[in-house]
């Protein structure tokens, strides 16, 4: 494990209308899809050095 960096992340993808943190947020499966592949891509490169 690297100690040299932040343990915690986030990845924002865009909600209707904007709205978060909040029962009625909704996003569209294909934004929830990139943010999870850009999650993915970063824990490999950060493990695995795969790019």
């Amino acid at each position: 494990m690297r100690y040299d960096m932040s343990a915690d992340t986030l990845v924002a993808v865009p909600s209707a209308d904007g709205i978060s943190h909040n029962e009625v947020e909704s996003a569209e499966p294909k934004y929830i899809e990139t943010g999870a592949n850009a999650l993915l891509h970063a824990t490999l490169q950060l493990t695995y050095g795969v790019e």
